[in-house]
């Protein structure tokens, strides 16, 4: 059967105030870091609640999409957890969450629609207030209760190939921003020949800029 798991939040905040988690959703979390940031401590803390709530198994695995941000790969207390627990930790490439994440492509723009919502209509009941981190886990559950359903998930993972695979979920433009550094063999071992000579030719320092791909 498919599950769903509960929000974990964390708080730009030194220390957790439990009354940060009033009108949070059931079994929800919410942790305290100073500077709002997922680091690899809370990355493990999050896998304990997602195995918690999904229940997978070394014979059942389940995959876990994610980007590439270092709290998600560098940890190995994290890392050997989620292989114990039969969870199968799938980085993304670079510049593609756009296209292969499922929760870009049909998930975060409703619920951040029903999110906005929520605190237009919370500051027009409370005139002169201002919304805090108190009404953040109210909000985002009003809105996860809306966003959070089954043709819209069906809907997202179909779009981004996964499920039906449509292994032709990118076109050709998509790949056209690269074709800036996509270079062969013989013009890579030219233009190394080409930044050798200009290098010995000056007496001042030499600096090569690299191309980027910036999505």
């Amino acid at each position: 059967m498919p599950a769903v798991t509960t929000p974990v939040f964390i708080f730009g905040r030194k220390r957790m105030n439990p009354v940060y988690m009033d009108h949070a959703a059931i079994l929800a979390k919410g942790f305290a870091q100073e500077n709002g940031w997922m680091t690899m401590e809370l990355f493990k803390a999050y896998l304990e609640q997602f195995v918690e709530m999904v229940k997978p198994t070394t014979e059942r695995p389940v995959c876990l999409m994610l980007d590439r941000h270092e709290s998600h790969t560098r940890s190995l207390e994290a890392l050997d957890y989620a292989k114990s627990n039969g969870v199968i930790l799938l980085s993304l490439p670079p510049h593609t969450t756009h296209k292969l994440q499922p929760l870009y492509t049909g998930f975060f723009k409703p619920l951040q629609t029903h999110y906005d919502r929520f605190i237009s209509t919370w500051l027009c009941s409370h005139p002169g207030t201002t919304f805090t981190e108190y009404q953040v886990a109210e909000a985002f559950n009003e809105a996860f209760s809306k966003a959070a359903t089954v043709a819209r998930a069906v809907n997202a993972f179909a779009k981004c190939g996964i499920w039906p695979l449509n292994e032709d979920v990118f076109s050709d433009a998509d790949y056209s921003a690269a074709e800036t550094t996509d270079q062969t063999q013989a013009a890579r071992t030219s233009t190394a020949a080409a930044v050798g000579s200009q290098s010995n030719s000056h007496t001042g320092s030499f600096c090569v800029r690299p191309m980027l791909y910036i999505d």
